[in-house]
């Protein structure tokens, strides 16, 4: 690593278990919505008219938490992504691929 990142950034190791990663998971699952993030407007080439918009939201099912909780851990065990990251994955995936 350059010096000057171990410079700013001082060096720590967390401890984190298979278990603290599933209550995250579930805390987040429970009182983290995606709708709810920062709404940003990005210039696109081709604007997409209001009237063409879908919202697409889930209703809060445990099960589908559940799952989702699980597909997040097997990615952070493959270590694809965190799994903090890997849930926000699957659920903008399935919003962006309703069926």
């Amino acid at each position: 690593m350059p010096a000057t990142f171990l410079d700013r950034v001082p060096a720590f190791k967390h401890n984190v278990t298979p278990e603290l990663k599933r209550e995250i998971l579930e805390f987040r699952s429970q009182t983290h919505n995606v709708d709810k993030k920062l709404d940003l407007k990005l210039p696109l080439p081709e604007k997409i008219e209001d009237s063409k918009k879908i919202h697409v939201q889930f209703p809060h099912s445990k099960d589908i938490e559940g799952k989702i909780v699980e597909y997040a851990l097997e990615l952070d065990n493959y270590e694809v992504q965190s799994s903090v990251r890997a849930q926000d994955y699957v659920k903008t995936f399935m919003r962006a691929n309703p069926c």
